[in-house]
């Protein structure tokens, strides 16, 4: 079964891939480090060094016509660290 892999754009991420060569994904909670490290070496045909992961939650949100809140989905964020001189191109044009 394929997982939904997406990769996080934001000021942090930018600068962290800018700076210290680190990407950051979002992925479901079911992914591990060996699995997210292999998937974006085939994606991306570079080579990983290290992996590291947060647990997050979504917020939680409160639902009026039942009057009751809701736990937002689980998920986890990969910082992920590729070798010295490889990239991932954001926007690559061809």
């Amino acid at each position: 079964m394929i997982k939904m892999i997406k990769l996080i754009l934001s000021e942090k991420s930018m600068k962290l891939a800018s700076d210290e060569n680190v990407y950051m994904f979002k992925a479901s909670k079911d992914e591990n480090k060996c699995s997210m490290a292999r998937k974006i070496e085939e994606l991306f045909s570079v080579s990983v060094t290290d992996v590291r992961v947060a647990r997050l939650m979504s917020e939680r949100r409160f639902n009026r016509r039942q009057r009751l809140y809701t736990d937002g989905k689980v998920y986890k964020k990969f910082y992920v660290k590729l070798k010295e001189g490889d990239k991932i191109d954001f926007f690559s044009q061809k």
